[in-house]
């Protein structure tokens, strides 16, 4: 896979993709340098005694220092907005300087939109993600990306679905909304799934590393076609131990139960609540001062009952009705992903990387199921204990 005078720098290599990245080159026999931007969360290396090294991305003048002797790069970063835009131009440009020989950066299918267009089955579909978004984010990198190539850095933009594999979040998350019953199946379940193993995709960057220069523009990564919902539901099933049927929907019923969790947003309003709650102000009153604003703040408004009962409505709200709905709502991310009905194609992975998966779906969600039960303890005989724990802590923080 690569010679002796390859030196990897693999950036975010305590996530999910770089920490299994890291792992597999170092088992290859390749020299490694893990960059971190945190050691608090690299439990992962550091349980295997892997060295690392802090390198903050925000930090454009420590960049080319610390590339410095490395031959190529691959980006695994995640962050907040100023390190996906800013952050990334730092590391281009310290790629850059450092003369690496290649870079790989890993996109997302996000950046086609969500759904994604019919045309997404190439690369070559246009994308159009919604402003500020996490898709609109890996777009702008990617547009980065392709500037940074045509000015001299050899990149190479893989683009991956959702990942999945041994430690995967994406799994794990609807193994619980499976246990909560929030999924529901649209139809047969036939709807198409884009998933990728982290190791067919950690397969895919190491292709790349050494692979022919190309024109740096996207390359799907996935596990191969013909993977669809009820595939993947009917092996995580028996991990969620729901003990209920899958509830199932017509597909044109979808736009009254498939909606998204309302998310509440902060104001001044609910801020104003909660600064005049009791607990709030029991606590201020320990302060003499605070307790005599209080005081006096009080006995004005109570001079005034027309504007007391009006700030007391304004600030309690109306009383509040629970609305009747027009069915289960079933609020899971996963149940609106099957409204994607787009398969995304292998051809160009094949052609430019000779890329075929190292593990097909049927043999990566095997090694999934033996991981979690080993990990989660399933079958030990505390596991009933231990299920109704979780099912306990899952109604806690509904």
């Amino acid at each position: 896979m690569a010679g002796p005078d390859m030196t990897v720098a693999v950036l975010g290599a305590s996530g999910f993709v770089g920490a299994t990245l890291t792992e597999r080159l170092m088992h290859a026999g390749i020299r490694v340098r893990a960059f971190v931007n945190t050691f608090g969360s690299a439990w992962r290396l550091a349980s295997r005694g892997i060295p690392m090294q802090r390198l903050d991305i925000m930090q454009r003048s420590a960049i080319p220092e610390a590339l410095a002797g490395c031959s190529h790069v691959v980006n695994c970063t995640r962050g907040g907005d100023a390190v996906m835009l800013e952050g990334f131009g730092h590391l281009l440009d310290g790629a850059r300087s450092a003369k690496v020989r290649r870079f790989v950066h890993l996109s997302s299918v996000a950046v086609y939109g969500d759904p994604p267009p019919s045309t997404a089955t190439s690369e070559d579909a246009p994308a159009n993600p919604p402003n500020g978004s996490y898709g609109w984010m890996k777009l702008q990198q990617d547009t980065r990306a392709e500037r940074a190539h045509a000015r001299g850095l050899d990149c190479i933009t893989l683009c991956p679905p959702n990942i999945g594999g041994r430690y995967s979040s994406f799994y794990a998350g609807l193994i619980d909304d499976l246990r909560r019953n929030r999924f529901v199946m649209l139809g047969d379940g036939t709807a198409p799934i884009n998933v990728v193993d982290v190791d067919n995709l950690c397969h895919a960057i190491e292709l790349a590393l050494t692979a022919a220069p190309n024109d740096g523009r996207r390359i799907f990564i996935t596990d191969g076609p013909h993977v669809c919902w009820r595939d993947l539901v009917d092996a995580l099933l028996p991990l969620a131990d729901c003990g209920e049927p899958l509830p199932s929907l017509p597909r044109d019923d979808a736009f009254w139960h498939v909606r998204p969790a309302k998310t509440v947003r902060s104001n001044p309003l609910h801020s104003l609540r909660h600064l005049v709650s009791s607990d709030v102000r029991q606590a201020l009153r320990q302060d003499r001062l605070l307790a005599s604003i209080d005081t006096t703040m009080r006995s004005l408004v109570a001079s005034m009952p027309a504007i007391e009962a009006r700030l007391r409505d304004r600030l309690a709200g109306p009383i509040p009705v629970e609305k009747v709905g027009l069915g289960p709502r079933y609020d899971s991310n996963y149940s609106r992903q099957q409204l994607r009905m787009v398969e995304h194609g292998l051809a160009r992975a094949e052609r430019l990387l000779g890329y075929q998966p190292e593990l097909s779906f049927a043999a990566s969600i095997e090694r999934y199921n033996r991981w979690y039960r080993e990990t989660y303890a399933v079958d030990e005989p505390h596991a009933p204990l231990v299920s109704e724990m979780r099912e306990m802590l899952a109604q806690y923080t509904a």
